[in-house]
């Protein structure tokens, strides 16, 4: 799987209200936390997602609507 993949399964994941975190990303894609967490630093940086971190549900939710963009 690709990262283009990885991203749009977090972000359906997100929109849908499952509160995912890099732990899901790792173990559904089996790559490491360590990439995982590369691919939620670049929805947030480099795609400007409005993302942050529930520590109650242990997961990310965007706190304003948010589009992948179109080229993703």
């Amino acid at each position: 799987m690709s990262a283009n993949d990885r991203i749009q399964w977090l972000h359906k994941k997100i929109k849908a209200g499952c509160y995912p975190n890099a732990s899901h990303l790792s173990e559904r894609f089996e790559i490491s936390h360590r990439q995982a967490q590369r691919d939620v630093e670049y929805l947030r940086k480099d795609l400007e997602a409005p993302l942050q971190y529930c520590s109650k549900r242990k997961g990310y939710y965007y706190d304003s609507d948010f589009m992948l963009p179109l080229l993703l």
